[in-house]
């Protein structure tokens, strides 16, 4: 539900996103979702159907009108919303393989297969969003079509935007919130190491004291900036 409002906001802003996929859906300390890297949206999209042009997404995630060059809008998103709604049910994305020409093969041609386990409501759901011709897919006409799908019947919508809804996981349940507990050791294992190794000590200490990267707040006299400016301005 956190997702769909996150996504609501965005194309209310007139951008689409691009890159829905579980490696972007974060969660904070409370459990609640936020959505990261921005660098395949684009701004100035206030169309379902058109706006953009650009070939590009994460493979297995590619809505048919981006893989055919045929232009794209917001509701390039909402094929994306059920891409990552069929992986959050079975473990893997449909039509996945790893051979690149038969995944885009699939995604174009293939027959959607929801196993028998999956709730019919959600079985609706999901086939509403992965509709290939987009005038017929769901959200073409705005989240207001997705929030009031029966899926979401006994969603307070209201609640879920305000955070008064309780997430059915808080990851930082009965441990400091900046334990790494939740994070794989394959990552956490790995060396810290700066490409500035003259400044790199000085730079995570001063993140550190200024506790900006648990809020991912930004600094206007960042170290980056006067790395890059020499003087802490922009161009």
């Amino acid at each position: 539900g956190e997702i769909v409002l996150g996504l609501e906001y965005l194309h209310a802003m007139e951008v689409v996103y691009r890159d829905l996929k579980p490696e972007n859906i974060l969660l904070d300390a409370r459990g609640h979702v936020k959505l990261a890297d921005f660098g395949l949206a684009k701004e100035g999209v206030h169309e379902a159907t058109s706006g953009a042009h650009s070939m590009c997404g994460t493979p297995e995630y590619l809505p048919p009108e981006i893989l055919d060059k045929q232009g794209h809008g917001l509701a390039s998103d909402w094929w994306n919303l059920g891409m990552v709604l069929f992986e959050m049910l079975t473990g893997l994305p449909p039509w996945y393989t790893q051979d690149r020409r038969k995944l885009f093969e699939r995604i174009r041609h293939a027959e959607l297969t929801i196993p028998d386990y999956v709730s019919p409501g959600a079985r609706s759901l999901i086939s509403g969003l992965l509709q290939r011709t987009v005038s017929s897919r769901l959200g073409v006409h705005g989240a207001v079509e997705i929030k009031s799908h029966p899926f979401f019947r006994s969603t307070d919508w209201q609640a879920l935007s305000e955070l008064r809804v309780f997430p059915p996981f808080n990851p930082c349940r009965n441990q400091d919130p900046s334990s790494s507990r939740n994070f794989e050791k394959e990552f956490t294992n790995m060396s810290m190491t700066s490409m500035d190794k003259e400044s790199g000590a000085d730079f995570r200490d001063d993140r550190i004291e200024s506790n900006t990267f648990p809020n991912f707040t930004f600094n206007d006299e960042s170290y980056l900036t006067k790395q890059f400016t020499g003087d802490g301005r922009t161009d």
